[in-house]
Formats: C-alpha cells, structure tokens, sequence
C-alpha cells in the first residue's frame, strides 16, 4: 500500500468510484487527512452503528483530544472528535475558519476560501508536496465563531468544526466528517483526521507542521489503534 491519506491524494481505486466511495489513496484511492496506507476502522461512539477504540497511546495529546467515533449507515461513515482545546475561541476560530495561514499550519493549503455560506472553497494537501492539486467545495455552513462546515469533492465530504467556549479561557471544538466508503477508508480517516487534529492543537501551541519532513509513521501507527468494523 502507498502512503496518502487525507492529506493529499486525489485517485480512488475502481472499486470505490462504483458507488459514491471515494476517499483518498496514494495510488489507488483517497483519504482524507494525509498521506498513509488506506483501511478503515470503527471508532468508539457507545451507540448502535458506533464501534469502540481503545488508543494504545496515553498522554497530554490524548488530553486534548478525545479518541475518535464513527457511526455507519450503509456505506456512509460519520466520523466525530472531540477536543478541548487551552485556548480562547477567538484563537481558535481563524484556524479553522480559513483565515490567513490557519489552514496551512495543520491541514491544507487554502488556494480559495470564501468565508460565507455558498463560498467557494479549494484545498491543497501538502504532505505530497508544494504542488499538490487542490480540492474544490463549497462552504454549507457558517456560523462565525461558531460552526464552520465545508464540504469537499471526492471522499473528503462534509468537513465540520463547532466552537463553543470551555471554562474561563479554553474552547471545546466538535469535529464532524462525513464520508462514503468502504471500513478501510473509514479507518483512513479517524487516523487521518485524529492526526490532523493532533496538528492542530500543536499549531495553537505556535508549532505549525514542517510538511516538508512529514512521514506517514504518525499515521500508520494511529490507524492500528482504530479497530477494523465488523464484516457484512
């Protein structure tokens, strides 16, 4: 398997453009947070559809963000995190929200962004590359300060960050994203999105990601503690 997950790659394989599966993968198909190996894994939500993780890592990081829950109807997965985040919202919205570099710092370049309802959108993952080919969507919900959703073409889907303020000076952020496609693009992107996020949190640190020395290791080693959803 190649490496490209989420965070670059715009090819699906045959099997995935039957139905309306296509995420990203290095040579064959698209994930959607960066470049790594595609599978799939249910994540911990305690409700029907929703499968459990156990991360097998334990720390500050696992502090901030919660470990990631998938729901699946079909072939339709609906990923969510959590996070609390030791900052304001008004720091953490413009990261989010397209502003300047914010994208940049953690998830991809924003070649367009349209801060308003109906925006137009076009992302460039840079785990592959300054050159990477950019991703176009649109903006299906904005709320400022508040809701952020942009849905993307391909398997990235529904991308969508709710910001509400945590204690005296911190923000809760409620990340979720909807994609179609089979278990191991599902897996793909709670390790994706997970690493993602863990970008994120570093970014607001004022420790914005290298992509030029970004590895899939990170990644690999994410996906493994998202476990494979049940066989049909």
């Amino acid at each position: 398997m190649s490496s490209a997950v989420l965070v670059g790659r715009t090819d699906a394989p045959a099997s995935h453009t039957a139905a309306a599966a296509t995420l990203r993968t290095v040579t064959t198909r698209e994930v959607v947070l960066k470049d790594a190996k595609s599978s799939t894994r249910p994540a911990g939500a305690p409700e029907p559809g929703a499968s459990p993780s156990v991360p097998r890592q334990a720390g500050a990081m696992n502090k901030v963000i919660e470990p990631g829950t998938s729901r699946t109807e079909g072939d339709t997965h609906t990923l969510h995190f959590t996070l609390h985040l030791p900052h304001p919202v008004e720091r953490v919205w413009p990261v989010v929200a397209g502003h300047g570099d914010g994208l940049r710092d953690w998830l991809a370049a924003a070649d367009t962004f349209e801060p308003h309802l109906g925006g137009t959108v076009a992302l460039r993952w840079l785990n592959t590359g300054p050159e990477g080919e950019a991703v176009p969507g649109r903006i299906t919900a904005w709320d400022v300060e508040r809701v952020a959703e942009y849905t993307l073409e391909g398997f990235h889907g529904r991308i969508r960050f709710h910001v509400e303020p945590y204690g005296e000076h911190g923000t809760t952020l409620r990340f979720t994203n909807e994609i179609r496609g089979d278990d191991e693009l599902r897996r793909d992107c709670l390790a994706a999105w997970h690493l993602h996020l863990e970008y994120l949190a570093e970014a607001l640190d004022g420790n914005p990601v290298d992509w030029r020395s970004w590895t899939p290791d990170r990644f690999e080693e994410l996906r493994e503690t998202y476990a494979p959803g049940p066989r049909s």
